[in-house]
């Protein structure tokens, strides 16, 4: 950045003239303007590419010598960080705030009757859009980025690739140039440790100018300020995996120590002449100490004490990398509040998530995008929510298994602690929020069943089982019903539908590949487009599952369809028979109890009225 660029404007006017329909102004433009290289058929022509030098000096002779123009100075900082790649960032942050603060009168584009939402557009647009450009510098010596490293993490390492699929997928992947994870370990490893500290040192002064402007902003602009979270969190998530590799080769160099404090020798004072003795005086304690005392102040109250948890466990996270205590304190804390009444479970301290959180979650676990998913999971663990809610762990402990051989013992602590949580708490994965939605999807107690507990001699079923169950493969033993039975279904809405995968699936459980058949209807469930694809797959799943003996896991799946079926007033839409069968496989989890009640009693009455041929034939059974 020029030293010129924060002088005021020679005449009248600090701010100089508006510039918006100035020739110049296009001219701007058209440097930044590049073009999509796509095909072009026969026809080809030039592709059209930015010419960040050209911005730089159109824009910063406008800024020193003809007008204060924010628009102008969010398109200089973001030319210098394209060219400069990071350590342009906190100059950049730098100059903004200080243009703001010496040209807020001046300033173009100007305060109209009070709106300032049209001054605060550029802000926003460099708080939403800059994360593009840092995921393309570089971070590796190579020039490989941060999107180089997402795409090597989803294509995976070669090992990864264990069937026609996935191998289909890698090589894609490769044909298109995208480096496999393999590529970027390489490309890490001869990565001088000079280079992340270089970055490193960047990003951390970069957020730090960030936040100062981002303050600034929010003083300024009150309601109208702009925001920078999307900025912010793309540098947060580079700094991060740039420590991450810097602690690989060793961290960052030792600073030299200090120089010592010379000693001053004074002269010696004389004894003064003794006085009659009198009550001890307390003197106060020195200010330094006074000062620590108030910061190391007891928490106000829970609330106050979980926010402080979660800053040191986020502390953590940043600094240590590693540490598996960044991911137990906060979840210890919370998983007390659960263990109060253990065995039992107070129903009020099943509070559900927002649905905003749990919609995002979602999407960045099927997206693959590791970093943002632990960053949403320990958001939520503060969050009353958190206690509970053990899709959390399961996303958790995937992020992290996903993140490298490095964070494997951070995501086996979170585990072992959630076992212990659930032989605490036995009951906990079939209860539900307080919105009725469950605690743990079908997924979640497929993964608890057959990852968390297995060999422990705590089980999610109400039938002993013979042998403990493998890690990988749930144990499909003395099945509640033939596995070979073909349950009723809701007919597909497409006639190309893939089914299919269910006898696929129920081919795989009758070879006792539990886990295979598991993980094939869930990811169809995941995918479905429609609700009633997801019901039809909801249905297939809980038949699985009982057909392997897991009752208690299918439960609440049931029993969500079957308050779907009469919310929906699903019965006068599809056929009865495939309505039914969720209905009569609720019964055989209440016979499988030794169940008697009036629910039981309701459930028969209404598989009566749905089909009753099966009912007669259950009646008989």
């Amino acid at each position: 950045l020029r030293d010129d660029l924060l002088a005021p404007v020679a005449g009248e006017n600090p701010g100089g003239a508006n510039l918006r329909y100035d020739p110049v102004t296009d001219a701007i433009k058209e440097a930044r303007r590049e073009e999509i290289d796509a095909p072009q058929g026969e026809w080809k022509t030039a592709i059209k590419t930015a010419d960040y030098a050209q911005v730089i000096k159109l824009a910063s002779d406008v800024l020193a010598k003809r007008s204060k123009d924010l628009q102008i100075a969010v398109w200089l900082v973001d030319a210098h960080v394209r060219r400069e790649s990071f350590s342009a960032l906190a100059p950049g942050f730098q100059f903004l705030q200080a243009l703001l603060d010496r040209f807020w009168d001046s300033l173009y584009p100007e305060i109209e009757d009070g709106d300032l939402e049209v001054r605060a557009a550029p802000l926003e647009w460099l708080g939403s859009r800059l994360e593009q450009p840092l995921a393309l510098l570089p971070i590796t010596s190579a020039g490989l980025g941060w999107a180089h490293y997402k795409d090597s993490r989803a294509i995976g390492y070669e090992h990864d690739a264990n069937n026609e699929e996935r191998q289909r997928i890698r090589q894609q992947a490769i044909n298109d140039h995208k480096p496999t994870a393999e590529d970027f370990d390489a490309a890490v490893e001869t990565t001088p440790r000079a280079f992340y500290e270089t970055v490193d040192a960047s990003l951390a002064s970069a957020l730090e100018s960030l936040r100062s402007l981002s303050d600034f902003c929010d003083a300024k602009f009150g309601d109208a300020a702009p925001s920078f979270i999307k900025t912010r969190t793309a540098i947060e998530n580079i700094a991060q995996q740039v420590r991450v590799f810097l602690n690989k080769k060793g961290g960052p160099a030792a600073q030299p120590p200090a120089p010592p404090v010379p000693l001053t020798v004074q002269e010696p004072v004389p004894a003064p002449t003794p006085q009659p003795a009198r009550a001890p005086v307390i003197a106060p304690a020195p200010t330094q100490v006074t000062a620590a005392l108030d910061g190391a102040s007891e928490p106000a109250d829970l609330q106050d004490a979980i926010r402080r948890v979660a800053a040191v466990s986020k502390y953590l996270r940043d600094k240590t990398i590693y540490d598996a205590a960044a991911y137990l304190m906060i979840r210890a804390m919370r998983w007390s509040e659960l263990r109060a009444k253990a065995p039992g479970i107070d129903p009020a301290m099943l509070e559900a998530p927002p649905p905003e959180l749990r919609a995002e979650l979602k999407r960045n676990f099927l997206a693959g995008e590791w970093d943002e998913v632990l960053h949403n999971t320990e958001r939520a663990m503060e969050l009353p929510c958190g206690r509970c809610w053990l899709d959390l762990q399961r996303y958790t402990v995937i992020a992290l298994e996903n993140k490298g051989d490095y964070f494997a013992g951070v995501a086996r602590a979170v585990q072992t602690a959630l076992r212990s949580l659930l032989e605490e708490l036995p009951g906990l994965p079939q209860q539900s929020f307080t919105d009725d939605s469950p605690l743990a999807n079908a997924e979640t107690l497929a993964w608890i069943r057959d990852g968390v507990l297995a060999g422990a001699s705590l089980v999610l079923r109400a039938e002993p089982v013979a042998t403990a169950p493998s890690v990988h493969e749930p144990a499909f033993e003395a099945p509640s019903m033939p596995i070979q039975e073909r349950p009723p279904q809701i007919e597909p809405e497409e006639e190309t539908a893939p089914a299919e995968v269910f006898e696929q699936a129920l081919a795989a459980a009758r070879a006792n590949r539990g886990a295979e058949a598991l993980e094939m209807m869930s990811q169809h469930l995941a995918t479905a487009r429609s609700g009633r694809e997801r019901f039809r797959r909801r249905v297939q799943l809980a038949h699985l599952l009982m057909s392997g003996g897991h009752n208690q896991i299918a439960l609440p799946i049931l029993e969500e369809l079957a308050a779907e079926i009469e919310q929906r007033g699903l019965e006068h839409w599809e056929r009865g028979d495939a309505l039914a069968y969720p209905f009569e496989l609720l019964l055989r989890c209440f016979d499988s109890n030794g169940a008697d009640s009036p629910q039981r009693n309701k459930l028969y009455a209404r598989l009566c009225r749905l089909d009753p041929v099966r009912a007669l034939k259950w009646g008989a059974s």
